[in-house]
């Protein structure tokens, strides 16, 4: 079929049987390999592995207004075009953790999005192998005294720090989102707080093919898990990782950090978030740099435990997306 989203609807048709013009009858037929992900079956066709490289030896550049999504180098090209290659190295991929702070005006309880601003969004990104990051910075609600090493921005209205932090992720293009827990919480309250302000037609455009992005809830052995789709982005949670891969009394940020890192986050009770961010732009200073430590920290995981070097290496013997790996398990194998 052409299309992708045609798969289904053909497979059903074909097992159901169906009539014919005339007469004649289509009995009911067996299907193989009808429920292989169209990116997969790309893939396998052409003998390409996740993680690796892949050479086009004819093609043609798109500029300007021709170009259909973000990416800073987009091409037309042919799939016979399209052929693997040996290449060890890992890309430089650009991988940028961040962490979120909310109010809750109650006072006390888990924030709701339909009430709750968000207040803060750190932001650490860096290129794969290398160990100066690239930008440190701290959006807030209001003002908020420097920082040193950081950009700080601060904004009167909740919506615009959103937007603007839409714009700077388009900007800086990464390849791989991280943070600990992004996943279940901050990604999913981005998208939930933004439908409540009412700009979720804009802030929601994260990926990179101008489309916006999806939060879908799957049950996967016998777990609930929500899964966040930014096309042309990998969502590398941290939390996610380290439940799979390590056995911890405790999986909070603390405790991990503590194991693995010898560090802790700073010292801020969630009960103080409230008092810091209303009291003056000095508090604000404190709150941020307990945010930034939280967006610092998975990113100083991931370096420590490998994480990005194993998983490429799992989805080139695989031969299946690092995002597969990451959202479905090896039962995707």
């Amino acid at each position: 079929v052409a299309f992708p989203s045609l798969v289904s609807a053909s497979r059903r048709i074909l097992e159901a049987g169906f009539g014919l013009e005339g007469g004649g009858v289509m009995k009911e037929t067996v299907t193989y390999e009808t429920n292989i992900p169209f990116a997969l079956r790309f893939m396998i066709d052409r003998s390409l592995a996740g993680g690796g490289w892949v050479e086009i030896e004819e093609y043609q550049r798109r500029e300007g207004s021709q170009k259909v999504s973000t990416c800073q180098i987009e091409l037309d090209v042919s799939l016979e075009t399209v052929k693997p290659i040996d290449l060890l190295q890992i890309a430089p991929l650009r991988i940028l953790s961040f962490d979120i702070e909310c109010f809750n005006p109650e006072g006390k309880g888990f924030p709701r999005a339909e009430q709750s601003p968000v207040i803060q969004i750190a932001v650490y990104l860096k290129e794969q192998g290398k160990k100066e990051h690239i930008v440190k910075a701290i959006w807030n609600l209001n003002t908020c005294n420097d920082i040193a090493g950081a950009n700080v921005f601060a904004f009167e209205s909740e919506g615009d720090l959103l937007l603007s932090f839409r714009d700077f992720l388009e900007a800086v293009d990464p390849d791989v989102v991280t943070g600990y827990n992004i996943a279940g919480f901050d990604l999913p309250y981005l998208l939930d707080r933004a439908e409540a302000l009412k700009i979720n037609w804009d802030f929601c455009k994260l990926g990179r093919l101008g489309s916006r992005a999806q939060k879908r809830i799957n049950q996967i052995g016998g777990r609930e898990i929500v899964e966040i789709t930014l096309d042309g982005r990998v969502i590398f949670d941290m939390m996610v990782v380290i439940q799979k891969e390590q056995k911890l009394s405790s999986y909070s940020l603390n405790a991990v950090s503590a194991e693995f890192l010898g560090e802790q986050k700073e010292d801020v009770h969630y009960s103080q978030i409230g008092d810091l961010f209303k009291t003056s732009a000095e508090t604000r200073r404190r709150l941020a740099i307990y945010c930034l430590k939280d967006a610092f920290l998975p990113m100083q995981l991931m370096e420590k435990l490998l994480c990005m070097y194993n998983y490429v290496e799992m989805a080139r013997v695989t031969g299946t997306p690092i995002n597969f790996l990451l959202n479905r398990g090896q039962m995707i194998k």
